[in-house]
């Protein structure tokens, strides 16, 4: 009789242990829907990185503007579609709206969704279509080149800009 009473003990102890969960919070290293990096460089010296001036891109038909100074920018993708066009200005920033100079960038995808965990949800991971990834319209812009076309994280260039 005792010795039964100890295996239900220990029964429902362990039950009890393995029914416990981690704590389910979403934290900063938590994957997270990424954006497409742009990294810019100079025509004329192809492996050397180029400061876009005040650059701004806006999404056509929206609101959403991003404002960048460097040689990269990092920018979001619609998740309900499968084309975001993307109108980029050179020197926007500046008083003078004279040496302005935009540039349109067409990213055509397929978004796949991925279960991150309970607290987190999900999260969307883009694939650039093989077909047409990417096209612009040439104001300032002179070559686009793909370099990643899974977007699944922020840490690498996705698309080089020679302008």
């Amino acid at each position: 009789m005792k010795h039964s009473f100890i295996y239900t003990f220990l029964a429902l102890a362990s039950f009890t242990f393995l029914a416990c969960e981690k704590d389910d919070i979403c934290t900063q290293e938590d994957p997270t829907t990424p954006g497409i990096v742009l990294e810019f460089y100079d025509i004329n010296n192809p492996t050397e990185a180029k400061i876009a001036p005040g650059l701004l891109a806006y999404v056509q038909g929206s609101n959403l503007a991003i404002q960048a100074e460097g040689n990269k920018i990092i920018l979001p993708l619609q998740v309900g579609q499968t084309q975001t066009t993307w109108q980029v200005t050179l020197n926007a920033q500046d008083q003078d709206a004279t040496n302005d100079i935009t540039d349109e960038i067409i990213l055509n995808y397929a978004v796949n969704h991925q279960y991150v965990s309970k607290a987190c949800g999900y999260r969307a991971v883009f694939n650039l279509e093989e077909a047409n990834p990417v096209s612009n319209t040439n104001n300032w812009i002179t070559n686009l080149t793909l370099q990643n076309s899974i977007i699944s994280s922020q840490n690498e260039t996705h698309i080089k800009i020679y302008f």
